[in-house]
């Protein structure tokens, strides 16, 4: 049996400032449950942060549709075109008729494979890593994730809210879902996190590990007092503390790759 998202309920981590999360309810051969987390800020402005995956795309307007009206919307935050992330585009610009698509522009153009070129641009507003957007109440700051797995990817600084969204970086499949990070063992939320940046940031072991701090610094100097991965439980602040994760992944082999005898053990969990 192919595998369905489920919805966990969706909670307010700063004022005006929603996560809406999701997940596959298995867990993966030596890793754990993987999370599917887009962002709703509910401001002047409405923004949300990410449209979901094509497969939950239903599920992900239900959830919306709890927290605001979706014609409400005035912008849709596309991180980056993987189809976990960018998958319900489609499906929200029509859903949203009053929201702009804030992207850039490499990610536009891998747009334009699954959407109508034209409906696109003329909905387009391109935000690059270190240009701030005005939403009414608050500042928007695109931000350069020091991990990343596109090169279209870029991640979003809430100025008011402090709240910063890291695309994939900073995630971990974990054993099970509980919102925050610091609710599992130590030993076990590493775990998942050195898996899940060796699997997806492969490149990792060509980086200067100078060169790699560096590029945390802009986020340790934001002091955030949230940092959420799309793909992982969420940390409280700590990003000095992610940063050092980071250099310590970055001096780590790649992971392996799932084998087809892990494959097959998992469609058997599936079938049973």
């Amino acid at each position: 049996m192919i595998p369905v998202f489920t919805a966990e309920t969706p909670f307010e981590l700063q004022p005006d400032v929603f996560v809406m999360p999701f997940h596959v309810p298995f867990a993966m051969p030596g890793a754990g449950r993987l999370y599917f987390q887009p962002l709703l800020i509910r401001g002047a402005q409405p923004v949300l942060v990410d449209t979901g995956g094509v497969r939950f795309t239903e599920l992900y307007l239900k959830t919306l549709s709890t927290l605001i009206d979706p014609k409400d919307v005035r912008w849709i935050f596309l991180s980056h075109e993987d189809g976990d992330h960018a998958g319900g585009v489609s499906a929200l610009l029509t859903h949203c008729p009053q929201a702009r698509l804030i992207t850039s522009f490499a990610g536009l153009f891998k747009l334009f494979e699954h959407m109508d070129p034209p409906t696109i641009l003329r909905r387009a507003y391109l935000l690059n890593p270190g240009e701030q957007l005005d939403v009414g109440d608050r500042t928007l700051v695109a931000i350069r994730p020091p991990l990343f797995d596109s090169p279209s990817s870029r991640g979003l600084f809430d100025a008011r809210s402090r709240v910063l969204f890291t695309v994939d970086a900073y995630g971990a499949p974990v054993p099970h879902y509980e919102p925050f990070a610091d609710a599992f063992d130590p030993e076990v939320f590493t775990r998942g996190f050195n898996l899940w940046a060796r699997f997806n940031y492969p490149w990792h072991e060509f980086v200067d590990i100078e060169r790699m701090r560096a590029l945390c610094a802009p986020l340790v100097d934001f002091a955030p007092s949230a940092v959420v991965s799309y793909h992982g439980p969420i940390h409280r602040g700590g990003m000095e503390a992610l940063a050092a994760r980071t250099l310590d992944v970055c001096r780590l082999p790649p992971a392996p790759g799932l084998t087809q005898a892990e494959l097959e053990a998992l469609l058997d969990v599936q079938r049973a």
